[in-house]
């Protein structure tokens, strides 16, 4: 578990820093730190310490315990922020995976204008994007076709295949 350091204490000195910049950024690392060994320090003690301008408070202050506390602390904090990420970048598109809005366009042109089945739909992006076809296995094919298909597709991949979708629709309306 503590592989490559010199002990507990040392891997819980560099895990805490690495989770206080995933959860505050790099810019605001240290002030993170500052603030929650104050909280720390001030459980252990009942009261604020009181400090002078030249004291800096560091992971160091800390008992091994409440380092390892701490940590543990932080990693819930951490699995909480990245759950948050997720929903927002799924809200708002700013994910690498597809948007709900691309999805939606996706579905629109193929269901309701062209008025295509799931295996026409799930046939013609895979002609667009032949290589989702190898990032699905043969049960997601079977089974949950659509589905798979958006879970694997990126921004950049759905921006392809809508583009296709409308120059298609473009064409049978110059044709109608």
């Amino acid at each position: 578990m503590y592989k490559g350091f010199k002990n507990k204490r040392a891997y819980h000195n560099k895990k805490i820093y690495a989770l206080a910049t995933v959860i505050s950024g790099e810019d605001n690392a240290r002030d993170f730190i500052e603030g929650e060994v104050l909280r720390v320090l001030e459980t252990r003690t009942g009261t604020s310490p009181i400090f002078t301008d030249d004291t800096k408070l560091s992971i160091k202050s800390l008992t091994d315990h409440e380092a390892s506390m701490m940590y543990n602390r932080l990693i819930e904090s951490a699995r909480a922020i990245k759950t948050n990420q997720k929903k927002v970048d799924e809200l708002f598109g700013t994910g690498s995976g597809m948007t709900d809005a691309q999805r939606k366009k996706i579905i629109k042109v193929a269901r309701w204008e062209f008025k295509w089945d799931i295996q026409v739909t799930f046939s013609k992006i895979i002609e667009i994007l032949p290589e989702l076809r190898k990032r699905l296995t043969p049960w997601e094919i079977q089974n949950c076709k659509m589905v798979a298909l958006y879970g694997a597709m990126n921004k950049k991949q759905a921006d392809k295949v809508i583009k296709v979708l409308s120059a298609i629709e473009k064409r049978n309306l110059e044709r109608a």
